[in-house]
């Protein structure tokens, strides 16, 4: 997985992404649950409809990095950014993260 690089630019994902999208985000979040108790909510995310709706913006080729962001009346809400573990410290997440100014016309 570390082909990817963070360098690769940042799209919005499309439907073929959506294994991806839930495999980068379960292994990102997964050692939480023995932390918190309780499967971390980005794991059981719809991310179909969240892709479908344009909500998820990816990073890397392959994908090693995610956001998914909901437009809201007078906000971005960022709901999750998620990085694949073997990506950390590559960029990953910042270069997700860096998708809220092309959100906004």
């Amino acid at each position: 997985m570390t082909e990817g690089s963070a360098h690769d630019g940042i799209r919005v994902a499309v439907l073929a992404d959506v294994p991806v999208v839930k495999a980068v985000t379960d292994m990102a979040y997964h050692h939480y649950i023995a932390r918190i108790g309780v499967v971390p909510q980005p794991m059981e995310a719809d991310h179909m409809a969240n892709v479908a709706a344009g909500r998820v913006f990816v990073t890397g080729e392959p994908v090693i990095g995610l956001v998914v962001i909901e437009e809201r009346d007078d906000h971005l809400f960022l709901d999750s950014i998620a990085v694949h573990p073997d990506a950390h410290g590559t960029g990953g997440g910042a270069a997700a993260a860096g998708v809220r100014g092309r959100t906004r016309a």
